[in-house]
């Protein structure tokens, strides 16, 4: 019932009235009927509300940095005030910026101290200097790093200039680019960068890993003249090496598609090593994908990539274009995620970060992944939102399935070196389908988001010729569970004629799946009945039947004074011992602990 009324010139509402109910009693039956009576005006369900605050920082030009916040085109940007009320990411997320170095003495950048843009490498000159200080030429990496480092993790808030994606972050400045003349060539005709070597990427990536980098971001490119992955592979072993090397030590790799779609649209790395690297093309204001970008198969995410306003080396500003200032915004973005992921507990794997992003996508262009832009332009908010509570982040492993042959192929060729083989052509192989349905040991309340750990799963494609990546097709989410299937080869001979007789990844009774599932769980779900004696006239036990792994039981009576025994702690039983004549009801609630695995 409630009352406006004034009080010493204040306008106060009175006649409000809480009501605690015991579980025993429905809220929405009880709000029914005091509705239904003359003296109650209104009832309502005192439930939490999240407040979103939309925080705005305080740089000077932050209403400039249209990829975070655009008014004008809200769809397009990446909705980075949303996403700060959920998480402004951590001070011990370190993300590695290879590129020609960065202005650590930068107002923006570092306070002074280098508690912000920490100690990192020169890899090009081969010292322990990264700063940004090419000579300025044409087409000089000058100055670029120092743009990168400010997309990712210029100081927000700090009344100065611009805002990074992450409040709080360190940046590990790599300097890979040679100070000395330009355009050194290499390999061919190619062009790696201004002055840098593979041998000095190789190092820098190596460098990155060693020192704990949690991303590393590579906004360069070269082509890939004409010759497929297997052979880019061959020619540049040490920086592909370096590549897979970080992305098996877990480190999330983003980097540019390129800036050649009006002249060669061709393939071009990093961003064509598609299962390490995170390949990430340019939109415009206008959620358009900008006229420079590179398109193809390979790329997973857009970002903003005209007009982004960022710091500059000598302390100003500059507003560049090009896929080298969308790839750090898919960095910052996944920085935010981790960070979100390890205030909660979660482990992530760097193939958890990327479905993250992916699945998150604010989908422009074609419906759905589309060559031009992906799965769409990178959104902070709902990225977070998916691991934000009431969330829970689950890893899975199923072992084996049901194998029928599929199909016997008189030959099947392979286009890389993995599961112990070479890329080549093989006779007599046997194609295995292995299905299986996964029943989660908690159901969901909703049908969860589910995808493959790539780095743990052991199934391959159907395809001939066959890539030899990780596969899976998971279908029919429930709440409760899910199918999925992969393919297994049976490898009888070589192209050499000589005799294999082996099982490609593993026989199908090691095959392998590891998944991830993001929802709010539901134990109730999986919990069976209560077990015990109806009428209680003496003491009795009282069983929680199907406890589902990983949560406890903690039981309460009500009232509590009728009751003696063992109604509080943790556990499937309660032992009751009544003291008279009264109503009991236990309530059971779950605690639900979960055994993350270790990555790194």
């Amino acid at each position: 019932m409630k009352q406006s009324i004034k009080d010493s010139e204040k306008i106060v509402l009175k006649n409000w009235f809480k009501i605690r109910l015991s579980d025993q009693f429905s809220s929405d039956d009880l709000m029914a009927e005091m509705d239904k009576m003359e003296s109650v005006i209104h009832t309502m369900l005192n439930s939490p509300i999240k407040l979103d605050f939309d925080a705005t920082p305080n740089d000077s030009n932050f209403g400039s940095q249209w990829h975070l916040y655009n008014p004008s085109y809200p769809n397009f940007d990446i909705d980075a005030k949303q996403a700060w009320d959920i998480n402004k990411g951590r001070n011990d997320v370190v993300v590695a910026v290879l590129d020609g170095g960065v202005d650590y003495n930068h107002g923006d950048l570092d306070p002074g101290n280098r508690s912000r843009v920490i100690q990192g490498i020169d890899t090009g000159d081969g010292d322990n200097d990264p700063l940004d200080n090419l000579p300025v030429v044409t087409d000089s990496y000058a100055g670029h790093g120092t743009k990168i480092a400010g997309v990712i993790g210029a100081i927000t808030n700090n009344s100065n200039q611009v805002s990074g994606i992450m409040w709080n972050c360190k940046i590990m400045p790599v300097k890979m680019v040679r100070s000395g003349s330009i355009k050194i060539p290499h390999i061919v005709n190619w062009q790696w960068s201004t002055t840098a070597f593979p041998a000095d990427v190789g190092a820098a990536l190596d460098y990155a890993v060693m020192n704990d980098a949690d991303i590393i971001n590579l906004s360069y490119s070269f082509p890939d003249m004409g010759w497929p992955l297997s052979e880019v592979i061959t020619r540049v072993p040490f920086v592909a090496q370096a590549i897979d090397n970080a992305y098996k030590n877990n480190v999330v790799i983003t980097a540019s598609m390129g800036n050649y779609y009006e002249s060669n649209n061709s393939v071009r790395y990093p961003a064509g090593f598609e299962e390490q690297v995170i390949a990430v093309g340019a939109t415009t204001q206008q959620g358009q994908k900008a006229s420079f970008s590179n398109t193809g198969a390979h790329i997973n995410l857009s970002a903003p990539g005209e007009s982004i306003l960022t710091t500059d080396r000598g302390g100003g500003t500059a507003s560049p274009n090009d896929t080298s200032f969308s790839a750090p915004i898919v960095a910052g973005v996944a920085g935010l995620v981790i960070s979100e992921a390890k205030d909660r507990g979660f482990n992530l794997t760097n193939d958890d970060v990327r479905n993250i992003l992916e699945l998150t996508a604010t989908d422009v262009s074609a419906v759905g992944f589309d060559e031009d832009t992906g799965h769409g332009i990178v959104n902070a908010r709902a990225a977070l939102e998916l691991i934000d509570q009431p969330n829970t982040v689950i890893h899975g492993e199923s072992v084996g399935g049901t194998s029928v042959l599929n199909q016997a192929l008189s030959q099947w060729v392979v286009t890389s070196g993995r599961w112990g083989i070479a890329a080549g052509t093989y006779f007599q192989v046997d194609r295995y389908k292995i299905t299986k349905h996964v029943s989660f040991d908690i159901p969901f309340c909703d049908v969860p988001q589910v995808w493959m750990r790539d780095r743990q799963t052991r199934g391959r494609s159907y395809a001939n010729p066959n890539n030899g990546r990780p596969f899976s097709i998971i279908s029919n989410v429930t709440k409760e569970g899910f199918d999925v299937e992969y393919a297994a080869y049976y490898v009888r001979h070589n192209a050499s004629g000589q005799t294999l007789n082996t099982w490609i990844p593993n026989a199908p009774a090691q095959t392998k799946l590891a998944y991830t599932a993001v929802g709010e769980p539901n134990p109730a779900a999986a919990a069976g009945p209560i077990s015990g004696p109806d009428l209680l006239c003496s003491t009795g036990s009282y069983t929680l039947q199907n406890l589902p792994t990983g949560s406890s039981a903690t039981w309460s009576v009500t009232p509590s004074g009728q009751f003696t025994g063992s109604t509080s702690g943790s556990g499937t039983t309660a032992t009751l011992s009544p003291s008279g004549t009264a109503a009991a009801q236990a309530t059971l609630t779950y605690a639900i602990t979960t055994a993350w695995e270790m990555f790194r």
